[in-house]
């Protein structure tokens, strides 16, 4: 038997079914294109995996605010 000591708590115990659930369930239910949350179904070019990691290891890793970016404003 495998045990794991290092176990991870959920930062997000008990929400319930998310809308992307739901929104995923029901694309599937009618054959449709699920535009809520992207799945690409083709290979990530190299480059943009190196540019993610650069962006996520220097703390660019959360959604922007809802007003935008200033320097985007």
């Amino acid at each position: 038997m495998l045990k794991y000591p290092n176990t991870i708590q959920s930062k997000l115990p008990n929400v319930g079914t998310s809308i992307f659930t739901i929104m995923s369930a029901l694309a599937n239910e009618h054959n449709a294109i699920n535009l809520s949350q992207g799945f690409p179904d083709f290979p990530i070019d190299p480059e943009l995996i190196e540019l993610v990691n650069k962006q996520m290891r220097s703390g660019a890793n959360q959604y922007a605010p809802m007003a935008g970016m200033p320097q985007l404003r």
